[in-house]
């Protein structure tokens, strides 16, 4: 990591606000850092760092502490950088089938304050949108927090697609089609709102836990696919230049396997949405006929039925989650070849389940593909501390942090 360069394309406000970002970034990653080994890590000069701690300082974002003295320590004692817990916060959010949370995290990554409504009704959009608002408002008031240091909220979403999330969002597995969602909680929360989708939150969780094993020489930088297995199926890819994110990230919901003949929304058959997925999971335990298309928005309660049947040993629900499995080893098959991942990270309730995993496992011993070679696991990774983290990265580890306010904020309670 080095400080940015001055060219034409940079002003000087550009470069203060990318070293200002990367210095927290620093102390968020390490908890505690000296002065000189932040200059060692960014390529700032001593005096450049100094302009930008007392800005955060100033701000209430960083503590300047001097460090501990020994018995036998001699000279002036270094001092000690790092993030102050109650600096600034972050709203986190999480709105899909079978998840409905709420987080409030500080800029240390601590979930301080946390709610469930997982059965929430949100057949009407705007009712259970109020209810996040409503209960966002409470949390924030009941942990004391100053309005002005809740920087924005970062929201989780069931969208099938990765990537950025526009103004309008359909969720098929909630019934939502084309719902205003940003423009509902902006207004509702009076905060800046971030909206995301569960796979692209997760991944980015995971590619900085595999940037930070980089840099500490634990692992090589890699691509991974990341498929979140709910009850649709949601992917995102991250490593090199060929899918660099946003509109372009592919998605592998709709990638069809041979022998299979359940009807999809998108007129084919045998996609793995249909048949890899919790809804495909339902489908298997019901036998229900190929040809009928499966109502995603009302089989939240089906899946976790056959989710418990499996927890209490149940062969029917162990069957159908292993044989789901299977089938996404076909699908994964299928991506590999295209997307050439190093690892491929499996979340989402469906696709932790042990039945559904090991179907995987044993799909993908049984294919003579490169898919073998390939490095799959579970994604331990829960949606509401990305949701946290993706708050975090949008409002305070952003280029776009304002510090007036905050400093303003300091200087009122000083």
């Amino acid at each position: 990591m080095g400080s940015v360069s001055l060219s034409k394309r940079h002003s000087v406000s550009d470069i203060r606000r990318e070293n200002l970002r990367q210095i927290m970034m620093l102390l968020a990653r390490h908890k505690t850092l000296t002065r000189h080994e932040i200059c060692v890590q960014t390529g700032l000069t001593g005096a450049g760092l100094s302009r930008n701690i007392r800005e955060l300082v100033d701000a209430g974002l960083v503590a300047d502490s001097p460090e501990e003295s020994s018995q036998n320590q001699m000279g002036r004692r270094r001092s000690i950088l790092s993030l102050n817990a109650n600096g600034a916060f972050v709203i986190g959010m999480t709105l899909t089938a079978n998840r409905k949370q709420l987080c409030v995290m500080n800029c240390a990554r601590d979930i301080i304050n946390q709610r469930d409504f997982d059965g929430l009704d949100v057949n009407d959009p705007a009712r259970a949108l109020e209810h996040f608002i409503r209960e966002a408002k409470t949390m924030i008031a009941e942990t004391g927090i100053e309005h002005g240091r809740v920087l924005g909220a970062g929201v989780v979403l069931g969208t099938s697609s990765a990537g950025p999330v526009g103004e309008r969002v359909s969720m098929p597995v909630l019934g939502w089609q084309k719902i205003p969602v940003l423009s509902i909680l902006r207004d509702g929360l009076a905060m800046p709102v971030s909206l995301i989708s569960r796979s692209d939150a997760l991944l980015r969780v995971e590619e900085e836990q595999a940037l930070a094993g980089h840099r500490a020489g634990n692992r090589n930088q890699s691509r991974i696919l990341l498929v979140n297995v709910g009850v649709g199926i949601g992917s995102a890819v991250s490593g090199g230049d060929s899918f660099p994110g946003g509109l372009h990230q592919p998605q592998i919901s709709h990638l069809a396997i041979g022998g299979r003949s359940a009807a999809c929304s998108c007129g084919r058959s045998g996609c793995l949405e249909q048949v890899a997925s919790g809804a495909g999971v339902v489908r298997a335990i019901s036998q229900l006929p190929d040809d009928r298309l499966m109502p995603f928005n009302h089989l939240s309660g089906d899946l976790s039925n056959a989710l418990n049947l499996a927890r209490e040993g149940d062969r029917s629900a162990r069957g159908a989650l292993f044989n789901a499995g299977m089938c996404m080893a076909q699908g994964l098959d299928l991506a590999a070849a295209m997307l050439s991942p190093d690892r491929i990270l499996i979340a989402g309730e469906v696709g932790r389940q042990p039945d559904y995993f090991q179907g995987i496992i044993s799909g993908s011993e049984q294919l003579a593909s490169p898919l073998k070679q390939v490095e799959i696991e579970r994604c331990t990774t829960r949606s509401m501390y990305a949701a946290g983290l993706f708050g975090l990265s949008s409002f305070l580890f952003s280029r776009d942090l304002s510090l007036d306010s905050l400093q303003l904020l300091s200087r009122e309670a000083s």
